[in-house]
Parts: C-alpha cells; structure tokens; sequence
C-alpha cells in the first residue's frame, strides 16, 4: 500500500481523536485536511475506505464544541447578522427539494450548504484570539501550497483534477488566489513563524495560479490586490506598493507565452471585435439564457439548476456532453435558488464588507495592526473569490463561507467588542439618545 494513504488515514484518526480528548481545534485542522488532500478524489481514492470525510471531520468538530465547550463569551452567535443570513438561506434550500428540476442533485446541494454552515460555525467558535486567527489562516496557506505541490510541473489540462475536490483548473486558480492573498498579508504584517511560513509558500501557490491559466483567477488577484490595497493599514501601504511590485515582477517572471495570450485576449481588440476565444465568448450567451431560466423559475431551479436545464434554453454550440454549467456565481444563484436564494447570498457579502469596514475603522483609530491586516486580508479573499465569479461559478465555493467564519470571530474578539460599545455609546450620546436597558448590542448584525 502507498504511504500517502497510509498517512493521511493515520492523522485522520489522530486528528478525530484529539478533538474529542484535547481540543476541538484538532477537528478543524483534520476538516481542512481531508479539504485539502481530497481522499475521495485522488490517484489513492481506492485505497481508503469510501466515506464522507469532510462530513465526518465537521460533525466530529461540532460534538467536541458542545461537549467540551461551555458558554462562549462575548457574541452569540444568534446575534451575528451572518449567520442570520447563512441560516436563512440553507432553510431556503429544503423546502426547494419538493420542486427542484433534479431533486437528488438538490439534496446533495442541502447537504453541502449545511456542511458549510456547519464548519463556519465551527471557525467561529474556534477563532476565539488573534493567535487562533493566524493559525487557521496558516492552515489554509499549508493547504494551498499542498495543490501547488501536486499541481508542480504540469500545465495547461493537466491541472484537471489535480486538486481533488477542486476538480477544474479554474476553480483551482480562484482558490490558490485566495492563498496567495492570505500569505501576502501574513508576510506583510505578522510575524515568527507566520511571517516565514507565508514567505516559504507563496511561490509555489503562485506558481499554480499562473499554471492554471484561468482568466478569472487573475482578475480575482488583481481584484483582491485592490481590495487589500483599501484595507491595507496605513503604516503598511508603503511596504504594500513596493511588495505588490515585485509580486508582478515575479508572476511575470512565471508565466508563460500561453497564459499571456489567454489574458491579453480579455483586453485585446482587433479590427473591431474583442480578441476573445470561444471561451469567454460564451459566457455572455450562457448568462442570457440563464436569466430566461430565472424568469421561468423565480423561486429558484434548485441545486446546479442551469446544467440541468441548460438542454432546452442552450443552443447545441453551447452545450458540453448535452449539457452547460452556469459561468456566472450570481447568475448560477438566480436560476439554482430563485430570487429570494441570491438576495441572501449577496446579502452575505454586504454583511461581510459592512463589518470588515468596522474593523478597519476600530483597527486605525487604535492603531491596531492586527485587526488592520485581519481586514485587508478576508476583505481580499471576498474580493477574489466575488470578483471570480463572474467568470465562472463559484456560489458553493467553500472558502467564502470560511471567511464568514473568520470575520464573525474577529468581530467577537474582546476588544472589537468593546471598540464597537464604545463608539455606540458615543454617537448616542452626541445623537442626544438614550439607550434601551439591555445587556449590550447586537454589534454583528
């Protein structure tokens, strides 16, 4: 038997057991890495036992939490706007399942989206300081610099699957953005061992960025990039203008003829029509019919409703083995959960970047320069993946919903908290209000 296998099962079973009798911390980590390492979508998926690892890993997290947790301070977390939101939307999703185009795809989307809910609790609850905040986010750099590592050497269609659960090479850039994000600002503003486990991966995840070739990946980098300049700590901007210049020395440096080309097609024009290949054409063909499949269905197709409807709205051109995928995360949302579905799921942006705006403001009036990078970096990470989407579908993606996680356990850190008390307790008093008689505001909603 392969070692790999071998190892994975072993910190598996490892990981299970020290969430039950250490810390539920250990559930999380194991959660990411049955993530990462996909056992159920690798060369060795033979050699494991068939179960749903994440699901396993996730409820494993959530039964510690409870067990071994007592009342956690601060926030409820039925306070927390987000998880209104997110509640609001996977309770949306069941009732659809009675009139959803393809009922069982549609379950297996219920499914997924609860496991979502699930693990974003479960940062949460577990993301209780800054040190566990930097950790989780190592985490997810380690993770990311694991697809570079399998992903290394190949190229172009050869991407296809190498991740695992991030089966296409588009979702795989997107994702590996996400990690590049996350480590620019760990190198940028934190320091030991973040600071140099950041610099030691994002080479590698870059690298993978530029193999994947996506389009999309590099709009979500120079979209995120934007996002973090905005975000970015004031004392730290300077750092950031000259770490973002060699960042494009270096991605110049990586990419090759054919990435190039596929981007310059985005910008190019030539004797009067956009250079752009049949790829990226069709996406605007894939959109208006996925508006008319809205209008059909207002209260949504149910789970990947385009594919499964894309036959009778699609002309054959379009359609890839009979059917076609949404490319649009918004517009895959409109037709999969209806109109009620992608409000709430813009919603869950709106929330992300009304709070992370809070963040930012407390971060600079204290002169934090944690909190200021917490902000610049899930701002950055909700910017890649949003500004993404618009090329492809990325309404499930999976780290989004983590970053929910992030942010609502930045916003329980006890002295946001009482940042945000204070700041309340001033603007009422200069408003000439007088406040209701309870024990505190509901500062995450």
């Amino acid at each position: 038997m392969s070692l790999t296998p071998l190892i994975f099962l072993g910190l598996f079973a490892l990981g299970i057991v020290a969430a039950f009798f250490v810390h539920p911390k250990y559930g999380l980590y194991t959660y990411f890495l049955a993530f990462f390492m996909s056992p159920d979508k690798t060369w060795w998926e033979d050699l494991v036992p068939d179960i749903r690892y994440l699901m396993i890993a996730g409820s494993v997290t959530l039964i510690a939490l409870l067990v071994q947790s007592t009342k956690s301070s601060g926030l409820k977390w039925t306070e927390i706007g987000g998880f209104k939101i997110f509640i609001a939307f996977v309770v949306l999703l069941f009732p659809m399942y009675f009139w959803a185009v393809d009922p069982e795809e549609h379950w297996e989307g219920c499914i997924l989206y609860a496991k979502h809910l699930l693990i974003t609790y479960a940062i949460y609850r577990i993301a209780i300081d800054r040190e566990m905040l930097k950790t989780i986010s190592l985490v997810m750099i380690v993770g990311c610099t694991w697809f570079g590592w399998q992903a290394f050497g190949k190229s172009g269609d050869r991407l296809e699957g190498v991740a695992g659960a991030i089966s296409d090479a588009n979702t795989l850039g997107m994702h590996m953005v996400t990690g590049v994000l996350i480590g620019a600002m760990m190198l940028l503003g934190f320091r030991g061992r973040y600071k140099w486990g950041a610099f030691l991966c994002i080479p590698l995840i870059l690298n993978t960025v530029i193999l994947s070739g996506s389009r999309g990946a590099f709009l979500g980098l120079v979209s995120g990039g934007i996002a973090a300049a905005v975000f970015c700590p004031r004392r730290f901007r300077g750092q950031f203008g000259f770490l973002s210049m060699l960042a494009l020395v270096l991605f110049l440096m990586l990419a090759h003829d054919q990435f190039l080309d596929r981007l310059a097609s985005i910008f190019l024009v030539t004797e009067g029509q956009e250079a752009m290949d049949h790829s990226a054409a069709s996406r605007f063909d894939i959109a208006a019919a996925g508006w008319e499949m809205a209008k059909d269905y207002p209260l949504g197709a149910g789970h990947k409703g385009t594919r499964a409807l894309s036959p009778g709205y699609m002309d054959a051109r379009l359609l890839s083995h009979g059917r076609r995928a949404a490319h649009n995360s918004v517009m895959a949302a409109l037709v999969s959960y209806g109109f009620i579905g992608c409000g709430l799921y813009l919603m869950l942006y709106l929330w992300s970047a009304k709070q992370l705006f809070r963040v930012k403001s407390i971060a600079e009036f204290d002169r934090d320069t944690d909190l200021g990078i917490f902000a610049a970096m899930f701002a950055a990470v909700l910017a890649s993946v949003f500004a993404s989407g618009m090329f492809s579908n990325y309404v499930f993606a999976e780290v989004q919903f983590w970053m929910i996680g992030m942010i609502a356990a930045t916003m329980n850190l006890p002295e946001v908290r009482e940042r945000s008390s204070v700041s309340r307790q001033t603007y009422d008093e200069r408003s000439g209000r007088r406040r209701a008689h309870r024990p505190g505001p509901r500062y995450g909603s």
